[in-house]
């Protein structure tokens, strides 16, 4: 089961079996079989995501950028990950590694700086 999951390159996912004896003997070879079959027929049917590493950005906004922030957004590349409202717009922005650089560029552009969160 195990190396049906490393072949597919897949990370974060479980394969649990729970065998049901009925009254077929089939060996260690043939449960090895089974078993495999059986992760190999559940990944054919289950949804991938592609998870991609990002940076968080924290950004305070005036209301009047924030029309211009939002044109900036490209999904999956640069996306809206919160937003609050007071004052002023405090909002989240994620990014994939090779877009912050034209993003921090972007909001240089508009008079404004974005603060790197840890995570």
């Amino acid at each position: 089961m195990l190396a049906v999951l490393r072949g597919a390159e897949l990370t974060d996912v479980v394969a649990v079996v729970v065998r049901w004896f009925g009254g077929t003997k089939l060996g260690k070879g043939g449960l090895s079989r089974a078993y495999a079959e059986v992760v190999k027929a559940a990944l054919e049917e289950l949804p991938v995501v592609r998870e991609l590493e990002r940076v968080r950005l924290a950004l305070d906004v005036p209301y009047e950028r924030l029309g211009a922030i939002k044109r900036l957004l490209r999904p999956p590349e640069v996306v809206l990950a919160g937003e609050r409202y007071g004052e002023r717009v405090a909002l989240a922005l994620e990014c994939v590694p090779e877009a912050l650089p034209a993003l921090e560029e972007a909001l240089a552009e508009l008079g404004l700086t974005a603060e790197r969160e840890r995570s």
